[in-house]
């Protein structure tokens, strides 16, 4: 049975929120926090409603995931990430294996893991990722659970803007298996 790495992801940096906006935490990002950072022991009585105040002008988002106990997330989204397009900066991408790993060390058995993109070709590397982790299962049973975004996913800028223009968002699940699906 494949086994699950310990390090940190080595990949290229994410910023926790906003990118290059430093936009303030929004309610639930703020009550996220809340409810996941006691476990790490460190005192909330008075998080910033910016994240720079609270993880540096270098916001990462894998730092946090570094930082996050085993089995702790029942839910995870990622939405509409930068989709790199240059084959030179495909290593930036933030869905990668070693994102992936951690991800699914952080995830609970069963846990969902939600992926939003309206580009062509992230799709399609999203896709060949996601599918060959031992870790995670597509839950798809038809073109509607991709096409359409459900009421629970919360609706992004990004979203909107690809709209639109036009572009076609696919909305992605996948739950973390209780096992490692074993090489075929």
């Amino acid at each position: 049975m494949a086994s699950l790495p310990a390090q940190k992801p080595e990949v290229a940096r994410k910023p926790l929120y906003g990118r290059r906006k430093g936009r303030p935490l929004r309610p639930a990002q703020r009550a996220a926090l809340e409810r996941l950072l006691p476990e790490l022991e460190l005192d909330l009585g008075r998080l910033p409603a910016d994240p720079k105040a609270l993880f540096g002008e270098q916001a990462d988002a894998l730092d946090l995931l570094a930082a996050l106990p085993a089995g702790c997330l029942d839910r995870v989204f990622i939405l509409f990430p930068d989709p790199w397009p240059k084959t030179r900066h495909h290593k930036r991408r933030i869905v990668a294996r070693p994102v992936l790993d951690r991800l699914a060390q952080l995830m609970k058995p069963g846990a969902e893991l939600r992926i939003a993109t309206d580009d062509p070709s992230y799709r399609e590397w999203i896709l060949e990722r996601v599918t060959d982790h031992p870790w995670f299962d597509w839950r798809v049973a038809g073109p509607d659970d991709w096409r359409r975004r459900s009421a629970d996913w919360p609706a992004t800028r990004y979203e909107k803007k690809a709209l639109k223009a036009g572009r076609k968002p696919v909305y992605l699940r996948l739950s973390r298996r209780a096992a490692a699906r074993e090489k075929a």
